[in-house]
């Protein structure tokens, strides 16, 4: 980067030296790698992991020596989506104090991650295994490309806890891959005469395929597991908060402190 362009970077960045406090960073060459690295708990995201990826995507506009990124996951899972402790907790105590301004900023900083990596001059590769559901979803499809392995579940969970962000990304790329670098890609392994745009090329492709038989109870069974972890640490969650007489069963009675 030339000393002109330099003094339009944002102060004190300096891609070499940076460090995520809540994912991972890794510049290898000029390919930049996020690792959600929390995989005690399938890589959830938080209020902090949020605003931080915002950020970073953010500031790639300004990162000329950075020509790719990838997204992945640690522990074999990409990401299980917002944290129920660290997001669905505060908004439900945002909801029940009637913080509206709370719950707006939320809302339009989980928008602006997907604008920031719409307007994202580099390509974003989402490299997904095992878990990707509900923001983990998100991420996957706000990226150019998906790359996933045999053992990948992908959920959308909003509409089962009464949301609507499935399609806060429903118009980015169509899955097709308009990102220019990502259609060079696409030229090189569709070599031919034929000059048609590669997100063209490619739906027409998909539209020529037999439809992939889909493991529908396999893909119930995740959703239910999920649902039914959530739960169970939500019940556990509650009977930490209840006083010791009620957890044990033990009831008192009187002064007397009787038992039953």
């Amino acid at each position: 980067m030339n000393d002109t362009a330099t003094r339009f970077r944002p102060a004190g960045l300096e891609w070499t030296s940076f460090r995520a406090q809540h994912f991972l960073w890794r510049l290898d060459g000029k390919v930049a790698t996020i690792t959600l690295n929390r995989p005690e708990r399938k890589n959830p995201l938080t209020l902090e992991s949020y605003a931080e990826l915002r950020d970073t995507f953010r500031n790639l506009l300004y990162a000329d020596t950075i020509k790719a990124v990838v997204v992945t996951g640690a522990g074999g899972n990409f990401c299980s989506g917002g944290d129920v402790h660290e997001i669905i907790g505060p908004l439900v105590e945002m909801q029940r104090n009637g913080d509206m301004a709370g719950l707006l900023a939320f809302t339009r900083m989980t928008g602006d991650l997907v604008k920031a990596m719409r307007a994202c001059p580099q390509p974003i590769v989402a490299a997904i295994d095992g878990v990707c559901a509900g923001a983990g979803a998100i991420l996957a499809m706000a990226s150019d490309l998906r790359y996933g392995t045999a053992r990948s579940k992908v959920a959308f969970l909003f509409v089962r806890v009464g949301l609507a962000g499935a399609d806060s990304a429903r118009d980015r790329r169509r899955n097709t891959g308009t990102h220019p670098a990502v259609g060079r890609l696409q030229d090189e392994h569709h070599p031919g005469k034929n000059q048609r745009g590669a997100g063209e090329r490619v739906r027409s492709e998909l539209s020529e395929k037999k439809p992939v038989e889909r493991d529908h109870a396999g893909e119930r069974q995740q959703v239910e597991d999920i649902r039914r972890g959530q739960l169970e640490q939500r019940r556990e969650d509650r009977a930490l908060e209840q006083p010791l007489g009620a957890r044990s069963g033990i009831r008192l009675r009187g002064l007397g402190g009787s038992r039953e």
